[in-house]
């Protein structure tokens, strides 16, 4: 059976839960799909700072990610432009 829950380069959204947080990166682990912050990130309708937002995510959040390009060609994770958090 065909998986589609993958995450293509086309796609601009990704829904999930968030598995890990690492600080000292600025990546997002997010349904086993990796994304890394952008310097300044729209977060619940405000700017933020990829160092605020890393303090205010905790694994267990259910986050809406507005996503821009491949930041990291070796990992494939994609950029994270504005982040929503849905629920806990």
């Amino acid at each position: 059976m065909a998986d589609d829950s993958s995450l293509s380069l086309n796609d601009e959204f990704f829904e999930g839960t968030v598995n890990f947080v690492h600080s000292d990166s600025s990546m997002l682990i997010v349904d086993d799909y990796s994304f890394v912050l952008d310097r300044v990130i729209r977060f619940n309708d405000a700017s933020w700072s990829r160092e605020q937002v890393i303090q205010r995510i905790e694994p267990g959040n259910r986050v809406g990610l507005e996503l821009g390009g491949v930041a990291d060609d070796r990992s494939g994770a994609r950029v994270v432009r504005s982040i929503t958090v849905i629920g806990q």
